[in-house]
């Protein structure tokens, strides 16, 4: 099994069980327990949250800023 087939079977068994829960929209609890066993799993497959992205990307954006201005002082 493959982890494109086996992140099916993981959303696939949850989805059965927020419905055994008799909603669509789990509650908040729910949410951050499923959340909480799922990005462990996800990040091992290469996945980041939106959350981290973005702040990857402000740190990304700052290094560069920070090079632009050494390398720039260099140059004189």
């Amino acid at each position: 099994m493959n982890s494109k087939e086996s992140l099916r079977a993981l959303l696939g068994v949850i989805q059965e069980k927020i419905e055994e829960l008799g909603s669509n929209n789990p509650s908040e609890e729910v949410e951050k327990l499923i959340k909480s066993k799922l990005e462990p799993f996800l990040e091992k497959q290469g996945y980041v949250s939106k959350e981290k992205y973005e702040g990857v990307l402000k740190i990304l954006e700052s290094l560069e800023k920070r090079l632009e201005k050494l390398e720039s002082r260099s140059e004189k």
